[in-house]
């Protein structure tokens, strides 16, 4: 009897350890980790999802217009179908937050919050990243209720208004060009003297007669009256002058941090570029180290879009199920 139990015993141990083997990882569920779960689920791979608190910044979307096959949704509502998609798939979600992330030998060992500790044979990191804001006082209150960080993806609401973007670099003065197609005035706040965009760019927002600068100025805070977003009050530095501009929307451009915190800063060095991004060799989606491949803001910079992620994550699961092919 003993015997026969020993024997079930480790039959068991081996079928879960080899169950554990098959398991990949996916780590964030917005746009990006989400498709790359259901295409990974579809290839029959095992996935286990780590959803976190799911702080996608599509989230604070308040309506979402640019999302093709689903027009005029909030960006809250929208997260919710692409997260019901998941139902009857093979995808184990892990609500909690990844805290550790490391190479061990050719695996990835995974902590959560609550101090438990899986390895994959391959991970696709999908996280985002966090816009920086100014904290001020109203910012909570504010998000989607005029405040924003994405022209492209609420510059239509703001269509003949008056308009702020705060910032000085490239991303700055992009999307102050941008909403001066839509916006009945663009309003342009720089901390500095002068922009740190690039010379061209410049010169494209000079031509613009419905384009105002305001340099050497901050602003210090945020008006609003009945729930949104009525105006900013800002400070010229080198005068000391506190004014005030009645607008319907403001446009944070001072940048933003990837989510990468969570990665263990020796095995991962070596992909991860100035700005806390990782850095891709292939397709916006493969790295340098064989298993770990990335999807959405946390290795793109330039085009932050839910679409783009999405497509991100889509890539990623086929280069994942490619790798597992050929190992």
């Amino acid at each position: 009897m003993g015997v026969r139990y020993l024997f079930f015993l480790m039959l068991f141990i081996f079928s879960f350890a080899h169950s554990e083997e098959r398991k990949i990882a996916i780590v964030g569920a917005g746009p990006a980790g989400l498709s790359a779960a259901i295409y990974a689920a579809r290839a029959m791979h095992e996935v286990v999802l780590y959803t976190g608190h799911r702080d996608s910044q599509l989230l604070k979307t308040e309506q979402v217009d640019n999302y093709i096959g689903a027009p005029e949704v909030s960006g809250f509502n929208l997260m919710e179908k692409m997260l019901s998609q998941l139902k009857g798939l093979n995808i184990e979600l892990i609500e909690r937050n990844v805290v550790a992330l490391s190479k061990e030998g050719h695996r990835y060992r995974i902590e959560d919050k609550n101090g438990d500790v899986r390895t994959y044979k391959a991970v696709i990191f999908a996280t985002g990243s966090v816009a920086k804001t100014l904290h001020l006082e109203n910012e909570d209150q504010l998000w989607g209720r005029g405040l924003s960080t994405c022209a492209l993806c609420d510059g239509n609401l703001f269509k003949g208004k008056d308009v702020v973007v705060i910032g000085g670099g490239n991303s700055a003065l992009e999307e102050a060009l941008y909403l001066s197609r839509i916006a009945r005035r663009v309003y342009i706040v720089h901390r500095r003297d002068s922009f740190r965009g690039d010379k061209t760019l410049q010169e494209a927002l000079r031509k613009q007669s419905n384009i105002i600068t305001c340099m050497d100025s901050e602003v210090v805070k945020l008006n609003q009256g009945n729930g949104s977003l009525t105006g900013i009050e800002l400070i010229s530095k080198s005068k000391k002058k506190r004014s005030e501009i009645r607008v319907s929307g403001v446009f944070y451009a001072i940048g933003s941090m990837p989510n990468t915190q969570c990665l263990d800063s020796n095995d991962f060095k070596d992909i991860l570029g100035s700005g806390g991004e990782v850095v891709t060799t292939k397709w916006g989606v493969v790295t340098d180290m064989p298993g770990f491949f990335v999807a959405g803001d946390v290795a793109d910079r330039r085009f932050s879009q839910a679409i783009t992620a999405a497509g991100d994550g889509c890539k990623a699961a086929l280069e994942m199920d490619a790798y597992i092919g050929q190992r």
